[in-house]
């Protein structure tokens, strides 16, 4: 190959960009992938893209760790579980492939990791429940 011409305007040399700290924003789980936590527990990674066309290109990664009931936090993947609309009483068979295209509000804030700025969802409720006080719909008329 001898070369080839390549235009760079407009690319983020970061790869990625970011949405606004402390925000509410609707996302959707674009892709969600079985894994296993470093300490032994099942663990799905979620893709999560905002609906907003302003936004379009931002993904953001949100990982739901399946603790033992007896571990503190192990209420956080039930909580997620119900805010997705997916069932999550009782013994149930998690399946990650349904939460694609599944919708649900985020507060996102950023944290510095490794020297850079990343999104990171602090906060998630249902998009069917009431949005919180500060949540400025981009879609309201």
């Amino acid at each position: 190959m001898s070369g080839f011409r390549y235009d760079s305007t407009g690319v983020n040399p970061d790869g990625y960009s970011l949405l606004p700290d402390n925000t509410w924003h609707v996302l959707e789980i674009d892709e969600a992938l079985e894994m296993t936590s470093k300490s032994g527990h099942p663990m799905v990674k979620c893709v999560c893209v905002p609906v907003d066309p302003d936004y379009v290109g931002v993904r953001i990664w949100h990982y739901v760790t399946f603790l033992p009931p007896t571990e503190p936090g192990a209420g956080i993947a039930v909580h997620w579980l119900k805010t997705i609309g997916e069932p999550w009483e009782g013994s149930i068979a998690v399946k990650p492939q349904s939460w694609c295209g599944q919708r649900f509000l985020a507060y996102v804030t950023q944290e510095e990791y490794k020297g850079k700025k990343n999104n990171k969802i602090s906060k998630v409720q249902s998009s069917a429940a009431d949005p919180p006080s500060d949540y400025d719909d981009p879609f309201a008329n």
